[in-house]
């Protein structure tokens, strides 16, 4: 069993959800007195037993270390640069004379302009149009005239 020293940090959990955190002043089985990292105020949890769910004891400020992490190097995909390389000279080898003279904003915008007419021409044959909605049909067990009679709370008769 791990003991908590007097003078240590320590955030204690308890089971209403609470969650103290201090200095410890004295730690046993009966009673946990805590100082206050902002004054000289004591915490004190009469029954530890049954109220702390968890106690988590920090580290002394001098004995963590910093760790410095340095970011992983992304490494380099030649593979993709050759693949944009090629679909840029597929692009230029466009025989149309108007979108070799567009510039990169005015194909982006052309683009843009082309997934919305799509998305509305999916949208279209899905939902309908304004004018002339779509009539999905679905499928029900029961038929107009054919709902059993227990289904208004009468007792099923012979063959139902």
């Amino acid at each position: 069993m791990i003991t908590v020293n007097e003078g240590q940090h320590v955030k204690c959990f308890l089971r209403s959800g609470m969650v103290l955190e201090g200095i410890v002043e004295e730690y046993t089985m009966s009673q946990v007195v805590l100082r206050s990292l902002l004054d000289q105020s004591l915490m004190i949890i009469h029954l530890p037993s049954s109220d702390i769910m968890l106690t988590k004891v920090m580290p002394a400020p001098e004995a963590t270390a910093t760790v410095e992490i340095e970011p992983a190097p992304v490494p380099e995909r030649p593979a993709i640069k050759v693949q944009i390389k090629n679909k840029l000279q597929e692009t230029l080898q466009t025989e149309d004379p108007e979108l070799q003279s567009m510039s990169l904003e005015e194909l982006r915008s052309l683009v843009v302009e082309q997934e919305k007419q799509i998305i509305a021409q999916k949208k279209k044959e899905h939902f309908g149009s304004p004018g002339n909605a779509k009539m999905t049909k679905y499928s029900s067990p029961y038929q107009p005239g054919k709902i059993p009679s227990w289904a208004y709370g009468r007792p099923p008769r012979k063959g139902e």
